[in-house]
């Protein structure tokens, strides 16, 4: 690199010869001749561009941004942890409310026996019109449906699944059926190759909506009633 003597001598020569001069300082020239006007010029020249530092300088930001980006990603990894660690949580509450249901019926059914037993002993008759009696009967058949509807149902035949690609008509305002198809992969693969040849409609050149619906037909033996 030039460093700055050097490059004030070589601006001196520069102006000697300029004034039509041969640029000899050891034999013709006053020492330091020309100096003056190097000086000024010097002073007119942008400072010296330190490269080292700047490579420093580069270097030391990529540090602090990979560091940022460290970061970052751990923070990342800990709210997906969180995040996955609620969804097993709601989907373990999801299977225990699944797995509970039949002892959930039996309490219900029998708080509906201890409630009929009370009524029983009572001096009153429903048919006298007793308020509290007509209450508690209601309650009662609130209960039944309930013992009923937790019940596990009794699978009769295994469920049968069928799949079908839908288009939303926008001038119709609704979801228009295609043809019914016996496997996702097949409704999946008609998605594609739909969506593939039009994209958009030919009118207005807006998107095309699609879905594909699952139609699931179940057959459950209706379950005998509790409390009666």
């Amino acid at each position: 690199m030039t460093d700055q003597p050097t490059l004030r001598d070589r601006i001196r020569r520069a102006i000697c010869e300029a004034s039509g001069f041969t640029w000899l300082p050891d034999e013709l020239m006053e020492p330091d001749e020309y100096g003056d006007h190097a000086d000024a010029v010097l002073a007119v020249l942008p400072a010296r561009v330190d490269r080292a530092s700047d490579v420093d300088r580069l270097q030391a930001r990529v540090l602090e941004l990979e560091a940022e980006l460290a970061t970052v990603r751990d923070l990342l990894r800990a709210e997906n942890k969180r995040a996955n660690d609620a969804i097993d949580r709601e989907d373990a509450a999801e299977q225990a409310a699944l797995e509970s249901p039949a002892d959930w019926a039996a309490v219900l059914a029998e708080v509906g026996q201890m409630v009929r037993k009370e009524i029983r002993d009572c001096g009153y008759r429903q048919e006298d019109g007793c308020d509290f009696c007509n209450g508690v009967t209601t309650v009662l058949e609130k209960i039944r449906r309930m013992a009923d509807e937790a019940q596990q149902p009794e699978e009769a035949w295994p469920s049968e699944s069928q799949w079908r690609v839908e288009i939303y008509d926008p001038s119709a305002g609704q979801w228009m059926p295609a043809g019914t198809l016996t496997t996702k992969p097949e409704a999946e693969r008609r998605l594609a190759l739909a969506a593939e040849r039009a994209p958009k409609w030919r009118d207005d050149g807006t998107d095309v909506r699609r879905r594909i619906v699952r139609t699931t037909v179940t057959y459950t033996v209706e379950p005998e009633e509790v409390g009666r």
